[in-house]
């Protein structure tokens, strides 16, 4: 009898081995499975950093203000400025038009505009103070415009200038410049001259 006592709990034993062996493999096989299917954490960081179209244009200003300023551009084979009440042209879009802190849950006040494609010609960036619903007297503006030449390329900051508007209603030409064949700004074209684009101008007149 003591003997079967032994033997029960060899088998015992010997079932729990059994149980925790199986346990492992079918882990190693669902690892197997599953480990493809991981995305790997740096590619997606490098996807979420990809930026749309090839010139870029953005505006920030402070964030705690709830005032409505407008970006607008105008660039070859466009009939006529982007910006809020154009927001589509046929080279350039107005991807996010900001009125404020008014229903904006991403607490930043940011404009930003793309191209889809280059071309050689001259371009224009305009900044307009639409409405001043909190009663400041001048706000800070920063503008950066960037560049991405080829799809496989990233993107590269081209220029970054700070602008103040000193009243409501104001527009000011943040840069004016001539991007030549190679899409490269031709320094010596850089301009801050102003010409309205909220009221439809700003073209030149080789364009």
């Amino acid at each position: 009898m003591i003997d079967d006592l032994f033997q029960n709990e060899a088998d015992e034993n010997t079932i729990f081995r059994d149980v925790i062996f199986l346990a492992l493999i079918a882990f190693v096989a669902m690892l197997i499975i599953v480990i493809p299917f991981l995305a790997d954490p740096n590619e997606k960081d490098d996807e979420e950093t990809v930026a749309p179209g090839n010139l870029m244009a953005e505006i920030i200003w402070d964030n705690n203000l709830n005032d409505d300023l407008d970006l607008w551009i105008i660039g070859p084979g466009e009939l006529g400025p982007v910006g809020y009440s154009n927001k589509s042209g046929l080279v350039w879009n107005l991807l996010r038009d900001d009125t404020g802190t008014t229903a904006d849950l991403s607490n930043m006040n940011y404009e930003n505009s793309y191209s889809r494609g280059l071309a050689e010609g001259w371009y224009r960036f305009n900044v307009h103070w639409y409405n001043s619903p909190s009663g400041v007297s001048e706000i800070k503006v920063n503008m950066v415009i960037s560049i991405k030449k080829k799809p496989t390329e990233t993107t590269k900051q081209l220029m970054s200038r700070e602008v103040i508007l000193t009243r409501d209603n104001k527009e000011v030409t943040v840069f004016y410049f001539y991007l030549d064949e190679n899409f490269d700004i031709e320094k010596t074209t850089v301009s801050f001259d102003y010409e309205c684009l909220k009221c439809g101008g700003g073209i030149p007149a080789d364009m």
